[in-house]
């Protein structure tokens, strides 16, 4: 039976790296059989796309296909595991308990405090017992053999059979060496083969044959001892078991114009671009190796059909010719709407074989160099992941202008254009997502903008025309087309000009190419308290307030695909109603001239001294990084109590039999009005679905920014002397009102 895997959780705990094929751990908390012997696995389906197993230690492990797996009890019987996963990672094979009884009607029972027994109502009984507090059980070897053979392996040994009978022809009584590791050695002679002076016999013919459980009958010829002539590429049994699949050859064909054949295929699914799309639609010509790229939303039959109905006004716009044939997968897609079309305008359909994408391989060689393009294009501009739909046109732009070695080193231009890519076409190139300064024309400017900024700064996303560039504007948040440009092809923005995080999340810029002179030590100064909780017990857990710190979300969207994700996602909006309580910032439009600082998620699950599970825990943090000095922020100073401060004045408490009060302010830095004109984008999760291009100005200071702490440190020495204390000039965080002492501290929550 063939089942559609999407998600499989595995719970398990290694002990050992799994060695032992025979070796089962019995988990009532998976919901999939597990193995990483793919030896033993018969029926074998490889899945398309690698899935997620999740659960190994916390981890998540690929698995690559499914199978059917025989177990054997002690007593012969047998029961077959059906669907089972194989994954290579995977530290032990899971034998999921509730799967097996539900398909087996077995029967789980303890025989002693740690033995157990599994039996089903066909007499199959598999023994085990408890190991560290887990199950495992153990099967016998089956009677069932799986052979993998390689097709370079079955070449190789074709040549040595043809060697072997060759040599035999030349060399009467020769013996036939045999590799062993790197040594060779000569076949010793069995005594039956000495003694007989005929090879043995049967009738009928293939009864040695099937005595050797099927062997072939190349492998059969070399035992000298016996006679077989039955041919084994004849068995139905053979066909049945070993029949592999046949090897794509190079397709020697080869076309005599351009467009007469183009290569087509879908890319995807992606990240969602600038523009909606999430896929990519490619059209290769396979005369001049001349390719064109449409990103697009869905890749639903109209879809693929009103982008192939561009191509072919594009196509009647530059050349006289006619598409003779279109080759594809066999996807969907190009079902449907599309057929109509390619009847209408006599385009032949080539399709391949269902889940064979080898046979469109050139669109898929096509795939790969384009997405490789594309992610060095990315990484090298510090661009986030949404702008890949440029980065892809434009590497579809310059493969176009590349030597191809598919035609003999030519250029896809020269071929498709009939005329020479020269230096006029070079000094058009530019690196993708450099810095641009682009001039804003009078249309654009306001009233009275005799002295404001004649130019815009952006990053080049494409090409548009022989005379006019695409860009990103940073300070409209759009794409525009232009002309006048100044470039500065070796400056690239930073990854936080974007707003989004980077497609590589790793800053190149903090490289250290030089070694710096070590700096003096200088002297320590404790001017925090950290208290560290005790240390919990380990437990095996998947997800929940249990499984430890080093488990909480990453991010917004890790929080949303958890099973515990209507906690965090309660937590996250708490924190939204106690900012919107405060008045923290208000929805509006970017003014000219700023610039909308990123938001993020911090997700915490927070414990008391005993480290006992309190609560969930959203945070909003401003990326303080994104911040520039003199732009976003000028002070960032604010005190907190010395260490020696604390000491005495727990001394003088203890000395004076006095009351020490804890006070701790929730949400402290929401309190303190911003001191700058500040905007930041819109929280994930949260975005206003009727404004989600606006963004949201600061009316009081946020977590993450540079000054936050000190405009919290001002606003409450201002409340606390306003009340009649005294700021001490020994340490500015205490204050002092008759025998009353404030000492302010700040606590690092982990």
């Amino acid at each position: 039976m063939s089942i559609k895997v999407t998600r499989f959780i595995a719970n398990s705990t290694q002990i050992e790296p799994a060695h032992n094929p025979h070796e089962w751990i019995v988990d009532s908390a998976a919901n999939a059989y597990i193995t990483s012997f793919k030896q033993t696995l018969h029926n074998y389906v490889e899945f398309p796309e690698a899935k997620k197993v999740k659960g190994f230690g916390g981890k998540q492990e690929n698995a690559y296909g499914q199978g059917s797996i025989i177990l054997t009890d002690s007593q012969g019987y047998e029961e077959e595991l059906e669907d089972v996963v194989y994954v290579p990672d995977s530290p032990d094979q899971i034998l999921s308990l509730m799967k097996f009884r539900r398909q087996h009607s077995a029967e789980f029972q303890f025989t002693d405090t740690e033995e157990f027994i599994l039996s089903t109502p066909t007499g199959f009984s598999l023994p085990g017992h408890s190991i560290n507090d887990i199950l495992y059980t153990w099967v016998e070897p089956s009677a069932r053999i799986m052979a993998v053979q390689t097709r370079a392996q079955s070449r190789k040994r074709s040549r040595t059979e043809v060697e072997e009978n060759s040599g035999a022809d030349q060399n009467e009584g020769y013996e036939t060496p045999e590799p062993i590791g790197r040594q060779k050695r000569k076949r010793a002679s069995s005594p039956l083969e000495e003694n007989s002076p005929h090879p043995l016999t049967c009738n009928p013919h293939n009864l040695w044959h099937l005595r050797f459980a099927h062997s072939s009958t190349s492998t059969l010829q070399k035992l000298k001892i016996i006679k077989s002539n039955f041919d084994s590429s004849k068995c139905r049994v053979c066909i049945r078991a070993k029949q592999a699949k046949k090897p794509y050859l190079p397709v020697k064909e080869k076309t005599k114009r351009k467009l007469e054949r183009l290569h087509s295929d879908i890319c995807g699914k992606l990240p969602e671009s600038k523009g909606n799309s999430i896929y990519n639609l490619t059209f290769l010509d396979d005369f001049t190796h001349w390719c064109w790229t449409k990103s697009i939303p869905d890749k639903k039959s109209n879809t693929i059909r009103e982008a192939f109905h561009d191509l072919l006004k594009q196509i009647e716009n530059e050349t006289d010719l006619k598409i003779k044939y279109l080759r594809t997968d066999n996807g969907g897609e190009y079902a449907g709407d599309l057929l109509p079309l390619l009847k209408e305008m006599g385009i032949i359909h080539e399709h391949g074989p269902p889940h064979s994408p080898q046979s469109n391989g050139k669109a898929e060689r096509l795939n790969r160099t384009l997405n490789e393009h594309v992610r060095s294009m990315l990484f090298q501009a510090n661009m986030p992941k949404s702008f890949w739909a440029e980065a892809m046109a434009t590497a579809a732009y310059l493969i176009n202008r590349l030597p191809s070695e598919s035609i003999n080193n030519a250029i896809p231009y020269e071929l498709w254009y009939e005329k020479p890519f020269g230096l006029k076409h070079l000094k058009l190139l530019k690196p993708f997502g450099c810095k641009v300064n682009n001039f804003i024309p009078e249309e654009r400017r306001p009233a009275l903008s005799k002295y404001n900024t004649r130019s815009t700064f952006g990053s080049f996303v494409g090409y548009h025309s022989s005379t006019s560039y695409k860009i990103w504007d940073f300070e409209r948040k759009c794409f525009v087309i232009t002309h006048s440009l100044n470039f500065e092809e070796t400056e690239f923005p930073k990854a936080s000009d974007y707003g989004e995080p980077p497609a590589d999340p790793y800053d190149h810029s903090r490289q250290r190419w030089h070694q710096s002179p070590t700096p003096e030590p200088n002297r320590q100064i404790y001017d925090e308290i950290v208290v560290l909780p005790p240390p919990a017990l380990e437990v095996f857990a998947t997800y929940g307030p249990d499984f430890g710190q080093d488990n909480d979300p990453q991010s917004f969207s890790d929080a949303m695909r958890r099973p515990d994700y209507l906690l965090w996602w309660e937590a996250f909006c708490n924190e939204i109603r106690a900012i919107v309580a405060n008045n923290t910032w208000t929805l509006t439009d970017l003014p000219p001239g700023f610039k909308a600082l990123p938001l993020r998620w911090v997700c915490r699950t927070k414990r008391d001294a005993n480290n006992v599970f309190e609560k969930y825990k959203g945070r909003i943090v401003v990326k303080g990084y994104a911040q520039e000095a003199g732009l976003d922020f000028d002070k960032t100073f604010a005190p907190v109590v010395r260490i020696e401060s604390v000491r005495a004045i727990l001394a003088i408490a203890a000395a004076n039999d006095l009351f020490i009060l804890h006070v701790d302010c929730t949400n402290a830095f929401l309190n303190g009005l911003s001191d700058l004109e500040l905007y930041v984008l819109q929280p994930e999760g949260f975005i206003d679905p009727k404004y989600p291009n606006k963004i949201l100005r600061l009316n009081k200071a946020l977590y993450g920014l540079k000054q936050a702490p000190r405009i919290w440190y001002l606003l409450l020495c201002g409340v606390i002397v306003g009340l009649g204390f005294q700021v001490l000039e020994t340490d500015t965080s205490i204050y002092v009102r008759g025998e009353i002492i404030i000492e302010v501290y700040v606590t690092i929550s982990k």
